[in-house]
């Protein structure tokens, strides 16, 4: 029964964030960065990446986080669910998005390589500014592993 005011309070923190002043405000950019890093079969460094986009959607849950592209074309995305509090550790490959990839998907040249194992943490976040922070860490289908650190000021979606 405790789950109920729990969820409640965090739906409701979530949605006072929504108005917060000047967060999401139309013409301001969302600022990423991250230390994730690529090695095995596709390897890249997204440490100097400020190209990328964050989006949350408070009512949702739904944290977007998609990097600019690096050497080769790369670039990497996931959508994760932040539960109250607003932290959370979402499966890096299930359950499936709505466009049938994984949560975690690294591009190369615009070819999806899907998750198969896996974590996206949210260590940290601020429903107020929407900012969040965090770690992942995962393996692909080819065998790449995914590992490093990742923050950004969201957007509202």
């Amino acid at each position: 029964m405790l789950q109920r005011p729990r969820l409640a309070l965090g739906i409701a923190l979530l949605l006072t964030g929504c108005g917060a002043s000047g967060a999401g405000a139309p013409g301001e950019s969302p600022s990423e960065s991250s230390s994730l890093s690529l090695s095995g079969s596709v390897k890249a460094d997204f440490s100097n990446d400020k190209g990328g986009s964050c989006t949350w959607k408070p009512a949702a849950f739904e944290l977007t986080f998609t990097t600019g592209e690096v050497q080769n074309g790369v670039k990497l995305d996931f959508i994760a669910q932040v539960g109250v509090g607003a932290v959370g550790d979402p499966d890096a490959a299930a359950p499936p998005r709505a466009d049938g990839l994984t949560p975690l998907v690294v591009r190369v040249g615009g070819k999806p390589i899907k998750a198969t194992s896996g974590t996206i943490h949210v260590t940290d976040g601020d429903v107020n500014s929407h900012a969040f922070k965090g770690t992942v860490d995962a393996v692909m289908e080819d065998g790449t592993k995914v590992t490093g650190s990742w923050s950004c000021t969201a957007t509202l979606g």
